[in-house]
């Protein structure tokens, strides 16, 4: 407008004021208007999401939106206030204020409230005198007080009473997190519970009561300690110190410093939460199967009496613009690499759409300047970017990982030569459009996921207008070639970089668990709220079983090939899989294949030219090697399927070799197998647990050598994929067009083989028995140990599936299970502590019981010990048995499968030999199923007397003699776990 307004007379101002008024409205035009109860919203023209947004008069937003797939709604509480909100003096608040909102209120979870209340009072008042005494001494005689206090308060509270509601009213994903600038509550519930969700969600958020304090407080230890043992908590705390250094962005962190986590101050949690867990600092977020208006009325109803309070707006210290290139190394026992970072104004910001198509011009996966220039030429082992954008400030972040005898710097300077591509303007001018396309067409398939209520939470936070959000795709389609080039000139200069060498991992700074006694958790105990909440007269809905016969579309299409097909009526999206009967089982090379089309083209295309084309068309291309079978699955916009599979087509028939590609392919391989034995994740969930399961010989330890690696020739792979077509296989649809339509079509582009080859034999391993009490430990230098404890239950029968689901949701699953109770709430003994009872989805597997714990070495035997004890003893309860069965009902009744998942559920069930909804068998189950049922399924599958326990730690806490009271320890070398 200002450039026009520079150009025109007060007389051709005047003409343009009174012709306003004929002008054709914006694309995106935010309008006004009420609806048929009075209420005020806003929404924007042409928004696919018709998304309404509402304030009520206390100054809470509300974002709806609407999408009838499946009678569920995905729920986001947001409130502006995160860790930079926290006061300098004691960081870590907001997180930890963040686990004290499950602990209930006046109502929720507990027994007596005026006596609890004045015990928890009294702990407060000691917290103060902890925080304020330097004396060690003094300190620790005080902490023995907090901790006798709490045992009496206790006995008025109910632990995770909150959780046990939304197990009521069928909730999932029950969680909330904390970043920089927000803190949000998320549940996933059925549409006909959206009213109690609001009750109690509304009794919740109504006051903060801090009851289980001293034993939450460790769980947040835990958490702390966890992140000493994460390089990558180290290279992005550095990122953030190096972009904002004057900034609670770059000074202070999400967890909090050590410091000030020992010393707590309940008062000052308190204070946090009076000054901003207000309406008007607040939104509630729904997506999914709602009445628009009928939920505004019921939020007005639950949430309109909340007080509104002044929030006076965050200040920060100046931060000015990187004046040079920043650098800091850290050290860890992972792969070398890099992350560099730009900084940028914050999300609501002009910034925010030129940096987000930066971020794709450079980096999409598939036809980026990063993808092709460096990831495709192998010119690095991996490289890529991402946008961080936060409420003040925003980063274009990218990263790299270098070849073997590659350096950082030089890794850096090839970042470096991409970005001054963009900024001379060498990259294709039609990559911007194609890049707005697939957006759109990513954004399509995310909305049918929920996803519109993680953007309203983002618009929220940001304060960034919806009309923005809505208009960001044509707001990216205005700039040209030339605007990005001269932003990226003005913008892309300076930047913060973290070298991440090899090394010891350095300033660790570890939490020591305090002394706590056990809590009582008063599980059979249920407050007046909660027995209110039952006795509500719900709404139910009717579960919807699937009739596998008329959903699915099957065919033989020959002897060798059949064809499943499912209804997408959603969208104009769609799924094509190839399912080829041969798998890494029947020829280890077979990995090597997958990985190397990466880097194939066909006689008439480059490989980048062959990913181009695709990119043009928005089609998503991806070649996998299972265990069992092959995939070729290509997905994208219905209307350019054909040519999709087409280009695939081509490709299988007429893809060539590239020996040059295979040989840096093997060199980085080599590299990804050695950095491999560093990572602890890696080490414990699958080579250590593979080692437990099947023995030294295993689908991890059966691998091709490195010599044998090193003499793989191109050609014979190439000549694999050449042969898949010939092999048996399944052809798997999903997308609008009907199925008759499709096999027409598939009958002209497929390849339909002469001869088909036979299915390959594959190899098996076999389970080992429990006989006795094993102990498998690999060293690991960590502050923390991980520990999974593992019981052969043998083959069990699909009749007994119901019981086995119902047992996992009432003693195994979520925070209101027993487990989670007994081993974190009671005990405080675990950040992560679950138990689960394994479904086998081959006729031929057997169950497996599991029991995990994530701990600190200090409390390995008594939280190994804790465990042993409620596997031997299940604890029982009629209340949370109750809940459980009531849960796992309403999750069924408000369930639909639908997608790719209709289909492949329907395969997994064909693999086990039955072809009906085995979830009507659950849910009918759990109708009648008793207490003393699971309680006999408990006794007769579950309970143990052997278990071969897993073990991953540091040896010189976890001693063998310390080990040796759960089993007979062996200590396994990283060369027996990894065969290499």
């Amino acid at each position: 407008m200002k450039k026009i307004m520079s150009n025109i007379s007060i007389l051709s101002l005047i003409v343009v004021v009174l012709l306003a008024s004929c002008t054709p409205k914006q694309k995106y035009e935010t309008i006004t208007q009420k609806d048929a109860n009075g209420y005020s919203y806003t929404e924007v023209t042409n928004d696919p999401t018709h998304t309404r947004i509402y304030q009520l008069e206390n100054g809470l937003k509300i974002y709806l939106s609407v999408n009838k797939e499946k009678p569920r709604i995905q729920t986001y509480i947001p409130v502006r206030a995160g860790s930079s909100y926290d006061p300098k003096e004691t960081t870590g608040l907001a997180h930890y204020l963040e686990h004290m909102m499950f602990k209930g209120t006046s109502k929720i979870g507990t027994i007596d409230w005026p006596k609890e209340k004045a015990l928890i009072q009294k702990i407060s008042d000691l917290y103060e005198k902890h925080k304020n005494t330097e004396d060690l001494d003094v300190k620790a005689a005080i902490y023995k007080q907090i901790d006798e206090v709490s045992q009496q308060a206790s006995k008025y509270a109910i632990a995770n009473e909150y959780d046990k509601l939304m197990s009521l009213i069928g909730a999932k994903g029950t969680n909330a997190y904390t970043s920089t600038d927000r803190t949000v509550y998320v549940n996933n519930i059925p549409s006909n519970e959206l009213e109690r969700w609001l009750q109690i969600e509304s009794e919740r958020f109504s006051e903060l009561t801090l009851r289980l304090f001293h034993t939450e407080i460790e769980a947040v230890y835990e958490e702390f300690n966890m992140s000493q043992d994460r390089e990558g908590t180290q290279v992005w705390n550095n990122l953030f110190r190096m972009l904002y250094p004057n900034h609670p962005y770059g000074t202070q962190t999400t967890i909090g410093e050590a410091a000030h986590l020992k010393n707590p101050s309940m008062i000052n949690i308190n204070k946090y939460h009076d000054k901003y867990y207000v309406p008007n600092n607040m939104a509630i977020c729904l997506a999914g199967d709602i009445d628009m208006e009928e939920t505004v009325k019921l939020i007005d109803k639950y949430w309109g009496q909340m007080e509104k309070k002044p929030v006076a707006p965050m200040t920060y210290p100046e931060t000015p613009a990187l004046s040079k290139i920043e650098k800091a190394d850290v050290y860890g026992p992972q792969m070398e690499m890099l992350y560099m970072a730009y900084r940028f104004n914050g999300e609501a910001s002009t910034d925010y759409p030129k940096v987000k198509l930066i971020d794709m011009l450079m980096s999409n996966s598939v036809a980026g300047l990063l993808d092709l220039d460096i990831n495709q030429q192998q010119k690095m082992m991996a490289s890529g970017s991402f946008t961080q954008f936060m409420q003040e400030f925003g980063a274009h972040c990218f990263y790299a990982v270098p070849k073997p005898g590659q350096t950082l710097e030089e890794a850096e300077s090839l970042i470096n030569q991409e970005v001054e591509k963009i900024k001379k303007g060498e990259f294709d001018t039609w990559l911007i459009q194609a890049v707005i396309n697939n957006l759109k067409k990513d954004d399509i398939a995310a909305r049918a996921k929920g996803a519109t209520a993680d953007k309203f939470v983002d618009s929220f936070i940001a304060e960034r207008s919806w009309n923005k959000c809505v208009d960001l795709y044509d707001e990216m389609a205005k700039l040209t070639k030339e605007d990005i080039m001269k932003f990226a000139n003005e913008n892309y200069k300076n930047y913060a970089i973290v070298y991440k060498r090899k090394g010891k991992l350095q300033n660790i700074t570890k939490v020591d668990k305090p002394a706590i006694t056990s809590v009582p958790i008063n599980r059979t105990a249920q407050s007046e709220f909660v027995k209110m909440i039952a006795n509500e007269d719900a709404p139910r809905l009717s579960p919807v079983f699937i009739d596998y016969k008329n959903a699915i579309h099957k065919e033989k299409m020959n002897d060798n090939v059949t064809f499943y097909a499912a209804k997408n009526s959603e969208n104009d999206l769609f799924n094509l899989t190839f399912r080829f009967e041969v798998g890494k089982l029947a020829d280890k090379k077979l990995e090597y294949t997958a990985n190397l089309i990466e880097y194939l083209g066909t006689k008439n295309k480059t490989a980048e030219e062959f990913k181009k084309e695709l990119y043009k068309e928005g089609i998503d291309f991806q070649a996998q090697a299972r265990s069992k079978y092959f995939d070729i699955t290509i997905s994208g916009l219905s209307e350019n399927m054909t040519k999709g599979e087409e280009l695939v087509e081509d490709f299988l028939k007429n893809v060539t070799s590239n020996q040059e590609a295979l040989d840096n392919m093997v060199k980085d391989d080599l590299k990804i197998r050695e950095e491999a034995k560093n990572d602890k994740n890696t080490i414990f969930r699958s080579n250590l647990l593979q080692y437990a399961l099947h023995g030294k010989h295993n689908k991890v330890t059966d691998i091709i050598s490195a010599e044998e690696m090193k003499k793989l020739k191109a050609e014979e792979l190439v000549t694999y994929i050449k042969n898949l077509t010939s092999y048996p296989h399944k052809i798997i649809y999903y997308g609008p067009k009907d199925a008759n339509d499709v096999v027409s079509n598939l009958k002209k582009t497929h390849y339909w083989a002469d001869n088909y080859l036979p299915k390959p034999a594959m190899k098996d391993y076999t389970y080992e028995k429990t006989e006795e009490n094993k102990v498998y430990f690999v060293h690991y230098d960590m502050v923390q140990a991980f520990v999974r404890m593992i019981n052969n239950k043998g083959k069990t029968e699909v009749k007994d599936f119901p019981k086995l689901s119902l047992f996992n949701e009432y003693y195994g699953g979520g925070m209101g299970s027993i487990v989670f109770q007994e081993i974190r709430e009671s005990r405080a003994l675990a950040y992560s502590a679950w138990s689960y009872y394994t479904k086998p989805y081959e006729k031929n597997m057997p169950s497996l019981l599991y029991a995990n714990i994530s701990t600190q070495a200090d409390k390995f035997d008594n939280a190994l010990k804790a465990m042993d004890e409620i596997l031997t003893d299940m604890p029982l309860s009629q209340v949370s048995f109750d809940t459980a069965k009531e849960s796992i009902r309403r999750k069924i009744e408000s369930e639909r499968i639908t997608g790719n998942n209709l289909l492949f559920t329907y395969l997994e069930n064909e693999k086990m030999g039955y072809t009906h909804d085995l979830r009507k068998d659950v849910y009918e189950y759990a109708k009648v199923a008793t207490l003393k049922d699971i309680n006999d399924f408990f006794n007769n599958r579950v309970k143990s007397d052997h278990y071969t326990i897993i073990v991953e730690g540091n040896r010189s806490k976890l001693t063998p003699k310390r080990l040796s009271k759960f089993g007979k320890v062996e200590e396994l070398s990283l060369e027996e776990i990894f065969n290499y």
